[in-house]
């Protein structure tokens, strides 16, 4: 049986203490894509962690219900490109010039597709 993060209707400590971590994790991303390109468009950022959190809870629902419900994520997600460390240092690609190709062959590499803005 899983652990709920709500009873009866509630939160629990957990749920409360998840949420915040998650708050500070969006306030760190915020921190590091504004230092490195200045102010960033709100729904943009509101696309990508939206797009991210589920294509997360997606593949681990779908790895959890193909084996066991205690698997945790995979291992191999430690591995995308983060905005914490260059792109170039995530793989030892060498025929990339481009750091979008650079970010989805590190995607493809750990069986994800890169999700595609709805307003491109």
């Amino acid at each position: 049986m899983t652990c709920r993060l709500f009873e009866d209707g509630e939160w629990t400590e957990n749920a409360l203490r998840a949420h915040n971590e998650m708050i500070v994790a969006s306030a760190n991303i915020v921190n590091l894509l504004e230092s490195i390109k200045g102010p960033i468009d709100l729904q943009d950022l509101h696309y990508v962690l939206t797009s991210a959190i589920g294509t997360f809870i997606a593949e681990l629902s779908i790895t959890r219900r193909l084996s066991a419900p205690s698997t945790p994520p995979r291992a191999n997600i430690y591995n995308l490109p983060r905005l914490s460390k260059p792109l170039s240092l995530t793989n030892s690609r060498t025929d990339t010039t481009n750091i979008k190709d650079e970010h989805e062959y590190a995607w493809e590499k750990v069986g994800f597709s890169l999700p595609t803005p709805l307003n491109t």
